[in-house]
C-alpha cells in the first residue's frame, strides 16, 4: 500500500477540523472528515479506502490483450475488464499482480513490465493502481480463484 497522507499536507486549501471512521469491513474503511473548506466554510468529506490495487494487460503472442468476463455486483452488469484486484497488506505490487494474473487467468508471465500507476478515482479515495504488462504466457490450468470472491468467472477472450 502507498503511504497515505496523514494530516493536511503544508499548503492544503482545505482544513481537517476533526475525523472519525463511520465504517469498516475486510475489503474498505471510510472516514467522514469535518473540514475548513477553501472557501472558508464548515464542511464534510467522506474518504473510501479500498487499499491499493493492479491491473494486468496479459499479451499474447499476438498481441492480443486478456479480458475476463465476471458480473458485478456495484454496476449489476457483465463486465469485460482485465485480471487485476487486490494488493494484499504487506504484499508488493507485482506479487499481486502475478497473484491476479493466475487466479483470474488461470495463467503465469516469463517477463513483467511496470506500466506506472495512478490514483484509481482520487476525489473520494487515496487507492493506488498499480498497471503492468505481461508477457511470454503460459497456461497453468483452470482459474484458481474463479469462485474465491463468491463471483464465478464466466469467461476470458483475447
Amino acid at each position: 500500500m502507498v503511504p497515505r497522507p496523514q494530516g493536511d499536507v503544508p499548503g492544503s486549501p482545505w482544513q481537517t477540523r476533526s475525523q472519525r471512521e463511520v465504517y469498516r469491513n475486510p475489503w474498505m474503511v471510510v472516514t467522514e472528515f469535518q473540514v475548513k473548506r477553501p472557501d472558508g466554510r464548515p464542511g464534510i468529506y467522506g474518504v473510501m479506502d479500498p487499499g491499493d490495487n493492479v491491473t494486468v494487460v496479459a499479451l499474447d503472442a499476438q498481441g492480443q490483450v486478456l479480458v475476463i468476463r465476471d458480473f458485478v455486483f456495484p454496476v449489476q452488469e457483465w463486465v469485460w475488464a482485465m485480471p487485476g484486484g487486490t494488493v494484499e497488506p504487506g504484499e508488493a505490487p507485482l506479487v499481486a499482480a502475478t497473484r491476479e494474473l493466475a487466479e483470474e487467468g488461470g495463467l503465469a508471465a516469463a517477463e513483467w513490465q511496470v506500466v506506472g500507476s495512478y490514483w484509481l478515482s482520487c476525489g473520494i479515495s487515496p487507492q493506488t493502481s498499480f498497471c503492468y504488462v505481461a508477457r511470454g504466457l503460459r497456461d497453468i490450468g483452470a482459474s484458481k480463484g474463479a469462485m474465491s470472491s463468491g463471483r464465478p468467472l464466466r469467461n476470458k477472450l483475447w
